[in-house]
């Protein structure tokens, strides 16, 4: 069995204010800061109630959802 530490969705360049009143104002989680090599990158992070929430901004765009093993625990 393992954790997963966060979700990872790819969105299209421009569409940050878009996804960030979606995931801030409906599924009410909070932005938090990303590390500071990570922002030239664009994108946001997300938090709320044990569920984390990255969205990377991939261009050309391809959606798919990546999701990231907590290190550590390795699966049994």
């Amino acid at each position: 069995m393992f954790r997963l530490d966060h979700i990872q969705l790819a969105i299209p360049a421009g569409a940050k204010d878009a996804c960030h009143a979606f995931r801030a104002g409906i599924l009410n989680l909070d932005e938090i800061e990303k590390p500071e090599m990570l922002r030239p990158r664009g994108g946001a992070w997300f938090m709320g109630d044990g569920v984390a929430l990255h969205l990377g901004v991939e261009a050309p765009f391809s959606p798919a959802p990546f999701p990231c093993r907590r290190p550590g625990r390795q699966p049994h």
